[in-house]
């Protein structure tokens, strides 16, 4: 089985802790015996870069993607088949982000971290505001660009789908996280996913989800796997 968590925050992220740099991420990822990690930082995937880089010394395979805040405060993972795609998608995103700007003394820092833990620059706009998107207009641009569109914790009551639509919209998304095994039937009709949602290094791993299977882990690996309900999803409580 191949054991993945995708959904993992670096130092970018607002309000993310300044330990979660791209080497520590990857080393916590070895340590809970990962093979397979999505960075997904909120609006933007600059520290995706070094995280591929380090992974693939140790064998574990990062896919570059990003957690994007709707026009309606909901958040939706989307994950791409390549570094190119990602970042061309982070551009597209920043567009569309309003032009409020990072305060660090009060919003946290938001920081681009390479290999080595050296600070080579942050983002200016303030990335834990929502885009001006819509949940069905951020999912026909993100698959229009080959990426797979996954609504973030769907249960929780905050920036989860239907805490803020109020259901599930008719949309084609290729599946949708829970971060409670106890609202897993809130999915009912999709392919589930479980991932950390992790800020800090200790919850790497916490949730994870596994996939059938012994070839290189990867986006084709989720694809499919998404694609024929083939997941089993491992939560850190009931």
């Amino acid at each position: 089985m191949i054991a993945a968590d995708l959904h993992i925050h670096s130092c970018l992220s607002p309000c993310g802790s300044l330990k979660m740099s791209p080497r520590a991420i990857i080393h916590e990822a070895e340590e809970k015996s990962l093979s397979l990690i999505t960075l997904s930082d909120h609006n933007a995937c600059a520290n995706c870069a070094p995280c591929i880089r380090l992974g693939q010394d140790v064998d574990i395979q990062v896919i570059p993607g990003m957690e994007v805040t709707t026009v309606e405060e909901a958040h939706v993972l989307c994950y791409f088949s390549s570094l190119d795609a990602a970042e061309d998608f982070a551009d597209f995103i920043y567009d569309h982000l309003p032009k409020i700007y990072n305060n660090p003394t009060k919003m946290g820092d938001q920081v681009i971290v390479d290999e080595f833990g050296t600070i080579t620059g942050e983002i200016d706009k303030y990335l834990g505001a929502a885009t001006d998107l819509s949940v069905d207009r951020l999912f026909e641009e993100a698959s229009s660009r080959g990426a797979l569109v996954v609504p973030s914790h769907i249960d929780r009551p905050y920036a989860g789908l239907i805490a803020q639509l109020g259901f599930i919209p008719d949309i084609s998304f290729h599946g949708v996280e829970v971060a409670f095994q106890r609202n897993l039937p809130m999915a009912e009709g999709f392919s589930i996913l479980a991932s950390s949602d992790a800020h800090i290094p200790e919850l790497i791993g916490s949730k994870r989800s596994l996939f059938p299977g012994d070839e290189t882990p990867g986006f084709a690996v989720l694809k499919r796997a998404l694609k024929n309900r083939q997941v089993i999803t491992v939560f850190d409580e009931a």
